[in-house]
């Protein structure tokens, strides 16, 4: 990498060189030097800290200083040769890796050259000739979590962030480990003595980092500066977002916070946008509930919900089924909370509850902007509900969400909330119930015969028990979790007279169920149970999504 640093002002202080070569201004400088008065640390790693700098704008210095190369590490894979009888853990801490050897020569990559005490370490390390170059930390770090998850170190998944002050680069790693792991959402869970990282992978929580007090401090105060919340508030909830330049590209990120006994506990979700609205086609659904669905939103007006528990792929299915439609021929106009896809042709609107701007009263303005189509992100209460169901019947066609536990549940919840069971029965057209299992990794995956409890688990649910079941041990393309990637089991509800006859007369879900079972209506726990039947799934996870306890199989 050429270097940033003009030759004719190597004798001049660090931080006067970074101002006289305009890449800090007097008054960052002045801030990063009463910080390094309090904290006595490198005024580079201040200014890194502060965000006023990015860690190669300093390592372009100190590399040069030094007189070392400066080589990218970003996907490179490390040979395991070159790693055979070293500490992983004790290169961590020095920050260091080596990524090629050449007889009795070793390149080793360093994120501070000018450490001594790196030197002598290395020295003892790797006996020979040396040849050291500098590389971000980062990327040195991301090398040997690779390494790590290859050799199945529990390292690559329970990285300790050293007590740096570096909020900036900490939050990053934390963020971007996120998106290379596939995470849904990021977890910073304060404890007595530390703060532990968590991810959510593929529905289930996985070990992250943990976090010295101090830096959960400051990455925590990072983070609330970024999503815009008021970082003097701890004792009250909030909520913001912020956008995040990831690895692969920009990621939204919606940011809550909530005290604690320990202090705050935060919770970032992230929202890869780039990736787009996923298509119809790509839900795998049953052909005899698309076709039922294809019938329903062909409709000029009616009611769909799609209905499942949080992060159970809702809103992933409602945006397939609105992209399905011709925005040509249709205006197609949103209320949501946020706007997690962008959608050509579609008119779409954030509610901003802070001003007053929530569901109901987005909905009623959007009611005058002569819409064919809406889509309503989530119907949360009776006054949206209402809304949304008049809107139906007067000649649009709405599609939303709603928390319910099965198809057959929403009526009887629409209900509960207050809505008149006339008005549901004039508008409903379906309901599609869905939950997400984890697809087994097909790498470390292991037959095995079914045994008596586990064929009753299918009978049960009218599945033919199958002649082998899968169980998965884990290796390095899952991440050592044993799945990787989900899939969604589906249930759909069409209303015929039998049920808009129960409706009526404010059944319950139980009854509604059993009369829709009795009508044709595939339950969604055969579905789940066909997941494991066919292979894509584990018997284990079968018995987990739909709440089975795992001694129950054996």
């Amino acid at each position: 990498m050429a270097s940033t640093v003009d030759p004719n002002l190597e004798k001049l202080p660090f931080g006067e060189r970074l101002l006289a070569s305009g890449l800090v201004s007097r008054a960052q400088l002045n801030v990063a030097l009463i910080e390094q008065r309090r904290t006595r640390e490198p005024i580079g790693k201040i200014l890194v800290a502060l965000g006023f700098l990015t860690q190669d704008q300093v390592n372009a210095i100190v590399f040069e200083d030094a007189h070392v190369e400066r080589v990218a590490l970003r996907g490179r894979r490390i040979e395991a040769a070159l790693l055979r009888g070293i500490s992983l853990d004790r290169l961590r801490q020095l920050v260091a890796v080596p990524y090629e050897r050449i007889g009795d020569t070793w390149k080793i990559a360093v994120s501070d050259p000018s450490d001594v005490l790196v030197a002598d370490s290395l020295a003892a390390l790797f006996p020979g000739t040396r040849q050291i170059v500098g590389s971000t930390r980062a990327e040195i770090l991301e090398c040997l979590r690779e390494a790590a998850s290859l050799q199945g170190s529990p390292l690559a998944a329970a990285t300790t962030v050293e007590s740096s002050g570096d909020a900036v680069r900490a939050l990053d790693q934390l963020l971007n480990e996120g998106v290379t792991r596939r995470a849904t959402d990021v977890h910073l869970e304060p404890e007595e003595k530390i703060t532990r990282a968590r991810y959510r992978v593929d529905g289930v929580l996985c070990a992250g980092p943990a976090f010295s007090l101090d830096v959960a401090a400051a990455v925590l105060s990072r983070l609330k500066l970024l999503a815009g919340l008021d970082i003097s508030i701890k004792r009250m909830p909030q909520d913001g977002r912020f956008r995040h330049e990831g690895p692969t590209g920009s990621v939204d990120c919606r940011v809550s916070t909530i005290p604690t006994v320990y202090g705050e506990n935060a919770v970032v979700r992230l929202l890869d946008g780039s990736q787009g609205a996923a298509r119809l086609a790509s839900l795998e659904l049953p052909p005899a509930i698309l076709a039922d669905l294809q019938r329903a939103i062909a409709k000029p007006y009616g009611m769909v919900y799609v209905v499942g528990a949080t992060g159970s792929g809702k809103t992933t299915s409602l945006y397939a089924l609105l992209g399905s439609l011709d925005a040509m021929q249709r205006k197609i106009c949103t209320v949501e909370d946020p706007v997690e896809y962008r959608l050509p042709l579609a008119r779409q609107t954030q509610v901003q509850p802070e001003i007053g701007f929530e569901f109901a009263s987005a909905l009623r303005a959007l009611l005058r902007q002569d819409p064919d189509v809406i889509l309503v992100g989530e119907t949360r209460d009776t006054e949206t509900a209402e809304i949304a169901l008049r809107a139906a019947l007067t000649g649009h066609l709405v599609l939303s969400t709603l928390h319910a536990n099965g198809a057959a549940a929403a009526p009887a919840r629409l209900i509960q909330m207050g809505l008149d069971p006339f008005l549901l029965n004039s508008t409903l057209s379906a309901v599609l119930a869905q939950t997400l299992l984890r697809l087994g990794c097909p790498r470390c995956r292991r037959a095995e015969a079914p045994n008596a409890a586990m064929a009753r688990f299918f009978s049960q649910r009218g599945v033919a028990p199958p002649a082998q079941v899968y169980r998965t041990v884990g290796c390095a393309d899952c991440g050592h979790t044993g799945f990787r990637g989900r899939v969604a089991a589906f249930e759909l509800l069409v209303p015929n007279s039998e049920i808009r006859e129960a409706i009526s007369r404010r059944a319950s879900a139980a009854e509604i169920e059993a009369i829709a079972i009795r009508c044709g209506l595939e339950p969604i726990e055969r579905a789940v149970a066909q997941k494991a039947a066919s292979g894509v799934t584990t018997m284990e996870e079968a018995a987990r999504v739909i709440g089975v306890p795992e001694v129950d199989l054996l």
